[in-house]
Order: structure tokens, then sequence, then C-alpha cells
């Protein structure tokens, strides 16, 4: 999500985009004010960053929006979660000098609920969530993201396949991602090219799910001990799934 916003915005911005969020409130400033090309010495108060942080923004000859991007807002310190809003202050007559989006798991809804943070929410005017995918977008999901691997078609996932990786995912693509990459291991060791039902239940088997567990080892599908064996080996053969999933963004104002 992040990078797709980056990519929108880098010839219209100009971007910070903080991927460790879990800093002190003067560490995040300073990572904004480093970004920003801003010098300022080694020992400044948060006050004389956030003073020069404003300084700059006054002064600087692009017209360009400055958008700050956190990743991962979620493990963010109440107290750097408090010194957004602070830079949200900056602005002149006319407009904000900042503009920010936090992004982040669910958590960083039941962060942002609690009462001390109710200055920070009362400043954001756009709140967006991610749900989880449906079955037919769990299906095109898993076709595009093994189309950027590299796969011309010689490496497919069944319908059967697709649908059991719907249902045990609830539609989340990080764990789409998980049950994916361990199918494609099982596939690999089996030496086949098409990932079938079986494939993800040797998957699930392997993940600790227990259901599968118990109807894999009463069929007898399964030799556990051969893929537990051999994963982590084929794993760095198999083609990877990566995606990033985030359920919040938030911009501030």
């Amino acid at each position: 999500i992040c990078r797709s916003i980056i990519d929108t915005l880098k010839d219209k911005a100009e971007i910070v985009y903080i991927i460790n969020p879990s800093l002190t409130g003067k560490d995040l400033i300073s990572s904004i004010s480093d970004d920003l090309g801003i010098q300022y010495a080694a020992n400044e108060s948060k006050k004389i960053l956030i003073n020069h942080l404003n300084t700059f923004l006054l002064n600087r000859q692009s017209r360009k929006p400055v958008v700050i991007i956190i990743d991962d807002a979620q493990t963010m310190p109440m107290e750097a979660l408090e010194d957004l809003r602070l830079l949200s202050n900056l602005e002149t007559d006319k407009e904000k000098m900042l503009q920010v989006v936090i992004v982040g798991q669910p958590e960083l809804d039941e962060l942002l609920s609690q009462s001390g943070m109710r200055q920070l929410k009362q400043r954001i005017f756009v709140n967006c969530r991610l749900d989880q995918l449906n079955p037919n977008e769990v299906e095109s999901y898993i076709d595009i993201r093994l189309f950027y691997a590299g796969s011309n078609g010689q490496l497919q996932f069944t319908r059967g396949a697709k649908r059991a990786i719907a249902k045990k995912s609830q539609g989340i693509p990080r764990v789409i991602n998980k049950i994916c990459d361990f199918a494609l291991t099982a596939g690999y060791v089996s030496d086949e090219l098409v990932i079938q039902k079986k494939h993800v239940k040797q998957a699930m088997y392997e993940m600790g799910d227990t259901d599968f567990k118990r109807s894999i080892i009463s069929g007898g599908m399964f030799n556990q001990s051969r893929l537990g064996n051999l994963k982590f080996m084929a794993a760095t053969t198999a083609l990877c799934l990566i995606a990033v999933f985030a359920t919040s963004l938030w911009m501030i104002n």
C-alpha cells in the first residue's frame, strides 16, 4: 500500500517514508528532518527540531506538498503519535505545510480510539480500511502474484487449491502468501508444477492446522517427515509470493 502511494505521488510531492515507527517523538522528528535534508545539532531539543522543520517548510522554493508516510503505525509509542499532532499544527494562513499518512494493522484503530488520542483523531480527515479479499479476489490475487514472480503459466494453482486457500486464509493477503509459500514447497517436493488441493492440505499441516492434520493422517495422504526434512531446502528454489497487507490508512490534516 505504501509503495503504491509513493509511486503515485513521486512526481507530485516530496515524500518522507518512515518504515521503523517504533521511535521516540524526538527521533521521529529527527528522521523526518534527515529525509528532508534539514541540518541540526545532535543535542537539539524536540522544540528546536520542530522550529527547524517549520523554518524549512516556510522557506523552501518547491511548491510540491511534503507528505510523510508512516508504515506499521500501530507500533508507534503514544508520545510519537502525540507529536504527529504537533506536526499537524505547522501551517500558514492558507494551507497546511505537511500531509501525514499513517498505515497500520487493526491495532491502530484501537490505539487511536484511546481517550488520550482524541485531539489527534479529530485531525484525521480521511480514513480508509482494506477488508479481506473475497474468494474471487483471492483467485485473482494468487494469479497476479505468480505473474509478478516470473511465472508465465508453467506454474499454476488449480481452482480447488485457490478456493481452499481463500477459505483457510479468510481473505487476508499476508496469510494467503504464507499458505501459498508452503503449498509451492509441497509441489516442489512432489515434483509437480500444478498446485492442487492436496498441496494446500500439506501446507496447512506444516503450518499447524489441527483439522487438516486429522484428515491428512487418517487418509494416509501425506508423509510429514519427507516434507519436513526437505521444505527448507526447497523453499530456496520455490517461487515466493510477496505482498504487503495494511488494514488501515489514515491521513492527518
